[in-house]
């Protein structure tokens, strides 16, 4: 996304965090709160440049990601500088759902954790629904557990076929009938009807 910052000047900022409303004036959208440069591939001096055009212009912070040194630094509007972030810290901000590690900025192992905490934090609703999934899922092989066991300590003997059929399962009502059965049927035939 461009951010002007002159009358003859544009910015693109590596990653922006922008009110997701629309500008009441221009109906554009909103000057971002937050900006961050990714300065692996460029000079810090350059992006100093950038950092400076962009809080001159309104944006309240901006940082750059080193993930090559594995340093980040936010711009310091007092003195005109880069300040650098301890790796034990995080970005505190109110447009963020979740305070954001910097280890997680520099760290590609860590950035999963980041954004699966922030996502949970936002009740995401993929997210939501997974885990939803995952429970229903996770009572569904409790439950072929318990019928197997059943089967077992009664007696009742299940081929490999039958065996395979019951754990490959994934219908909650038929397991639960599968476990109706199972304390009282005599055999395989007879938990299967």
């Amino acid at each position: 996304m461009l951010t002007r910052t002159s009358e003859t000047s544009d910015i693109a900022p590596d990653v922006s965090v922008f009110p997701r409303a629309r500008d009441e004036v221009t109906g554009g959208r909103q000057l971002e709160q937050l900006a961050f440069e990714v300065v692996s591939t460029e000079r810090l001096s350059h992006a100093a440049d950038k950092a400076q055009r962009l809080v001159d212009r309104g944006v309240r912070r901006v940082f750059a990601v080193d993930a090559t040194r594995k340093r980040a630094f936010e711009w310091s509007r007092d003195l005109g500088t880069w300040e650098i972030l301890a790796q034990s810290a995080s970005i505190e901000d109110a447009v963020l759902v979740a305070p954001l590690p910097v280890a997680a900025l520099v760290e590609a192992a860590k950035a999963d954790d980041a954004i699966a905490t922030a996502l949970l934090a936002k009740n995401n609703p993929v997210l939501a629904s997974a885990l939803v999934e995952q429970r229903s899922e996770g009572k569904i092989e409790g439950k072929i557990e318990t019928l197997l066991r059943i089967l077992e300590v009664r007696g009742v003997t299940l081929s490999g076929e039958e065996r395979e059929r019951v754990v490959a399962t994934r219908d909650a009502a038929q397991v639960d009938a599968w476990l109706d059965r199972a304390v009282v049927c005599r055999d395989a035939a007879e938990l299967f009807e």
